[in-house]
C-alpha cells in the first residue's frame, strides 16, 4: 500500500511539472508577441522608411511619402494582430489538447477509484462483521454454558442424596450471572425456593413455620414475575394453584388466588380440567360448598369449551352418558372421604347449565 501511494505521488508531481512547462511556454510566446514583436516591427518599419526616403527623395512628393509610411505601419499592425490571433489559437489548441488529455486520464482513473472505494468499504464491512461474529460467538458460548449448568442439576439428580440442597440453588445463581436473560430463571428459582422451604429445620416450631411461609410467599412472588413476562406458561399456573391450596392453612385468601389461577390456566389450556393431580388436591374439598361449586363451575365450563372446539357442544347437556370430567369427579368422590360432605349434584354438568349458557352468550 505504501509503495503504490508513493508511485502515485511521483506521477502527480511529474504531471504538475509538465503543466508548469506548458504554461511557461504559453506565457513566453504571449509576452514575445505582445511586447517584443511590436518593437521589432517598429525598428523594421523605420529602416524601411529611411531607405525609401533616400531612394525616392527626389522622385515623389512629401504627401506620397507619408502615405507609404502610414500604409507600412498599418500593414505591420495587421501582421502583429494576425500573430496574436495565431498565438491565441495555438494556446487554445494546446489548452484543448491538455484538457482532453486530462479528461482521458481521469476517465482511466475512474475504475481504479471505484475499485479502491469498494475495496475499502468491503474491508470495513468485513472488520465490522468479524467483530459482530466474535460478539455473537461469545454470547452463544455464554448461553451454552448456562444450559450446561442447568442440565448438570438433572444429570446429578440420581445422586441427590449426596449433594446438598444449596448446590442446586448455587447452580441457578451461576446461570443467572452468566445469562440473566435466560427464559424461565424466575420459574426455576421459584420452584427451588418452594420445595427447599419444606426442608428448613428450626429449633422453634413457630419460627420454622414463619420462615417457611416467608419462603413460600417469595416463591409465589417470583412465579408471578415469571408470568408477567410469560403469561401463556401453563405449568407456572399449575404450580401456583397447588401452592396456594397448601397455604390455605395460613390464610384463607389463598383459596381465592388458587381459583383465579385455575381460571387463567383453563383459559390457556382447557384440557387441564381432566388433570388428576389438579383435581385430587385435598384442599379443594376442605373448603365450603360454595367455593367447591365455584371450582367445578370453571371445570365444566372448560370441558364445554373442549366440546365446542369439536363441534359437539349441542349435545353436551342432552347426552345420557357421563362425560370424562364427571367420571373423574365420581372416582375422586369414591376414594376421598373429604368429598362426601358435598352434594353429588355439584359433580354433575347439569348443575352449571345456566352459568355455561350465560358465559356462551357473553362470548358470542
Amino acid at each position: 500500500m505504501n509503495d503504490s501511494s508513493q508511485q502515485e505521488q511521483q506521477k502527480s508531481k511529474s504531471r504538475g511539472w509538465r503543466w508548469i512547462g506548458l504554461i511557461s511556454l504559453g506565457l513566453f510566446l504571449f509576452v514575445t508577441g505582445a511586447f517584443v514583436s511590436p518593437i521589432i516591427n517598429k525598428l523594421f518599419n523605420t529602416t524601411v522608411v529611411v531607405s525609401t526616403d533616400q531612394q525616392k527623395e527626389s522622385l515623389i512628393p512629401e504627401r506620397v511619402e507619408k502615405t507609404w509610411q502610414e500604409a507600412d505601419v498599418l500593414a505591420n499592425q495587421y501582421a502583429y494582430m494576425s500573430y496574436l490571433l495565431n498565438l491565441l489559437a495555438v494556446i487554445c489548441t494546446i489548452g484543448g489538447l491538455g484538457l482532453a488529455y486530462f479528461t482521458y486520464r481521469q476517465e482511466k482513473k475512474i475504475p481504479e477509484l471505484i475499485t479502491k472505494q469498494v475495496t475499502d468499504k468491503t474491508e470495513k464491512m468485513q472488520e465490522q462483521l468479524k467483530s459482530e461474529l466474535s460478539e455473537l460467538d461469545q454470547a452463544i458460548e455464554q448461553r451454552l454454558k448456562a444450559f450446561a449448568i442447568l442440565s448438570e442439576r438433572f444429570i446429578l439428580h440420581q445422586h441427590g442424596n449426596h449433594i446438598p440442597s444449596s448446590h442446586e440453588f448455587e447452580l441457578i445463581k451461576k446461570v443467572e450471572h452468566i445469562y440473566p436473560e435466560l427464559w424461565g430463571l424466575s420459574f426455576f428459582k421459584a420452584v427451588f425456593l418452594w420445595y427447599d422451604s419444606s426442608k428448613t429445620i428450626g429449633i422453634d416450631e413457630a419460627d420454622w413455620l414463619e420462615r417457611q411461609y416467608q419462603k413460600s410467599m417469595e416463591s409465589i412472588q417470583l412465579m408471578h414475575e415469571h408470568l408477567k413476562q410469560n403469561p401463556e406458561h401453563d405449568r407456572a399456573y399449575l404450580f401456583l394453584i397447588i401452592w396456594n391450596l397448601q397455604l390455605i392453612r395460613h390464610d384463607i385468601s389463598h383459596y381465592t388466588e388458587a381459583i383465579h389461577c385455575l381460571k387463567k390456566l383453563l383459559q390457556i389450556q382447557p384440557t387441564y380440567c381432566y388433570d388428576r393431580t389438579l383435581l385430587q388436591q385435598k384442599e379443594w374439598y376442605q373448603a365450603s360448598a360454595d367455593r367447591y361449586q365455584e371450582r367445578n363451575g370453571l371445570l365444566f365450563s372448560a370441558e364445554y369449551q373442549i366440546f365446542r372446539s369439536r363441534q359437539q357442544h349441542q349435545h353436551y347437556f342432552t347426552r345420557e352418558s357421563l362425560t370424562d370430567l364427571e367420571h373423574r369427579l365420581a372416582d375422586i368422590r369414591y376414594r376421598l372421604r373429604e368429598s362426601e360432605q358435598f352434594p353429588p349434584k355439584l359433580d354433575q354438568r347439569h348443575t352449571y347449565l345456566q352459568k355455561i349458557r350465560a358465559m356462551e352468550q357473553s362470548i358470542s
